[in-house]
């Protein structure tokens, strides 16, 4: 496309030169010929007979995720269309250090169904075939012309062979229609590896006590914040990252000795990692793996050159940098280190870094993510305010065939103050009537009406048994009736001597009522008179 531009041919061609006002450049300016062969043979020089992905994203984004995604898009097109050329049957993973080597198991453990049709799941784990090259002593077990093979390792360990053996006619022959492309594994410099030593490499007496007094403030600060406290159980983990192993052994470690023992922890809290077998054992391995887990003792985190990329503790609360290092994305790398999400509430990291280092974090805050470093401190601060922000769906409206009518009770509370109105009361309603009339006239409201005294059985009340008479017809307890009686307009005595004296005198008894009597109801209309007939 770049020479039809150029030459105005193919979908360039015929087009005319669209030139500018005075000092832009048209669309078809015409270039210097020598100038223009010089920069397309730069560009086909980069050409490649497969495709590159490139990720540029921050720490905590998911590097590994998308990555592992492709890969099994890959797998999947493969073996869909498995005479394809364009689609790759085998993944060969790199990881810079062995840290990073154990955080790619992700790639086999997490939710496939996140990224891949539901469909494909079932495939892809009965298919997939992972091994991991995480010791030297390893070698690499895979069956010959096998596919869906993922091997991760350690650019350490790849080694590339050379064939010495002559090439028959027939391995000419069918080697010709194969084409590879070359697999490089350079010893080129890691540009973030490691941290600037001084002009001349030596240590001057201040700078010594420079150090010194940058590990006692970070130490004390540290514990202060954070002490012996547990976060999901875990301890929460402080690096401190040294220029070179030689500062590592000679001058920070003594010197996080001693500040650790005038704060009275333990010395084997701290943990090495430095990839020299003198200073970092098989056993210093395992555990800055399992730095995150509650069993993990260890808090204090000594590195050089780890723990800078790819490594994921989220117990990590702190961060500790102060030489300045060669590559300036160091800082701004080991700063996010610290700012995993951990807990059921918003924790603070704290990043501890020399003058020299924090001006370096500003700026690549700046020119990374558009963010002044007053921002970046101040994020999170008490006095903001956190709102929740859900996806509410459209209501959705269904058309019923009928309509079901729910009824509820509701227990109503009794009330203090309550007025019976005793003056209203009729007792007369009470009375047992006879009424005579003659057989043709039963329909009517006509005949002599007679009261029947002594038909009756009253019961004379005291407050105890009007209380509990009360209590079982309301259904409420016999200490909220009492109270709800006690305080009434009229009061309980009232009520008693009501009662009663609204009863026949004919056939009254005294004391505890019967049986019988204890069945009596009160009328809902008066709740003030109970009789049995």
């Amino acid at each position: 496309m770049f020479r039809q531009w150029q030459d105005r041919t193919g979908p360039f061609e015929g087009r005319g030169t669209f030139g500018g006002r005075l000092g832009e450049l048209s669309l078809f300016e015409e270039i210097d010929a020598p100038k223009f062969e010089a920069a397309f043979s730069r560009l086909q020089s980069f050409a490649s007979s497969y495709p590159n992905y490139i990720y540029a994203l921050t720490m905590g984004l998911g590097k590994t995720i998308l990555m592992a995604t492709c890969i099994f898009y890959e797998f999947l097109f493969a073996n869909k269309y498995p005479k394809d050329a364009r689609f790759c049957h085998n993944a060969l993973v790199f990881a810079p250090d062995k840290t990073v080597l154990q955080s790619l198991k992700e790639i086999q453990t997490f939710d496939k169904s996140k990224v891949v049709p539901p469909a494909y799941v079932a495939w892809l784990d009965s298919h997939l075939k992972f091994h991991y090259l995480d010791d030297t002593s390893l070698s690499l077990q895979v069956l010959e012309n096998s596919d869906f093979n993922v091997v991760i390792s350690n650019n350490q360990k790849i080694i590339l062979k050379k064939s010495h053996k002559e090439k028959t006619a027939v391995d000419s022959l069918f080697a010709a229609e194969k084409k590879y492309e070359p697999v490089h594994a350079t010893g080129a410099e890691d540009p973030f590896a490691g941290l600037d030593d001084l002009t001349d490499g030596i240590e001057t007496e201040e700078d010594l006590i420079a150090n010194q007094r940058f590990v006692r403030a970070v130490l004390t600060d540290f514990w202060k914040k954070y002490g012996g406290r547990r976060v999901e159980g875990m301890l929460p983990k402080l690096a401190i990252f040294a220029s070179d192993i030689a500062e590592l052994d000679g001058q920070l470690r003594p010197a996080v000795e001693d500040v650790l023992g005038e704060l009275g922890i333990p010395l084997d809290s701290i943990l090495v990692n430095v990839g020299d077998d003198k200073l970092t054992t098989n056993d210093d391995l395992r555990e800055f793996i399992r730095l995150d887990t509650p069993e993990s003792e260890k808090q204090f985190i000594l590195l050089v050159n780890k723990g800078k990329e790819g490594w994921n503790c989220r117990s990590l609360f702190g961060v500790a940098l102060h030489r300045t290092p060669k590559s300036r994305v160091f800082v701004l790398q080991a700063t996010m280190r610290c700012l995993r999400a951990i807990g059921s509430v918003q924790e603070t990291g704290t990043v501890y870094l020399s003058e020299d280092n924090r001006e370096i974090l500003a700026e690549e805050l700046e020119n990374n993510f558009r963010l002044n470093l007053d921002e970046f401190t101040s994020a999170g601060a008490t006095g903001t305010k956190r709102v929740a922000v859900r996806m509410v769906p459209p209501p959705v409206t269904v058309k019923l065939k009928r309509i079901v009518k729910r009824y509820e009770l509701r227990e109503l509370a009794l009330r203090s103050g309550i007025d019976f109105r005793l003056a209203e009361v009729d007792p007369a309603k009470y009375d047992v009537v006879q009424t005579r009339t003659s057989i043709d006239r039963l329909g009517q409201e006509t005949g002599v009406k007679k009261v029947l005294d002594g038909v009756k059985e009253n019961v004379e009340y005291s407050a105890l048994t009007l209380t509990a008479e009360v209590a079982r017809y309301v259904g409420k307890s016999c200490l909220s009736v009492r109270e709800a009686l006690e305080s009434s307009k009229e009061g309980i005595d009232a009520l008693v001597d009501a009662v009663n004296k609204g009863m026949s005198s004919e056939r009254r008894s005294v004391g505890t009522p019967s049986r019988s009597s204890r069945r009596t109801t009160i009328p809902p209309a008066t709740r003030h008179r109970a009789t049995k007939t």
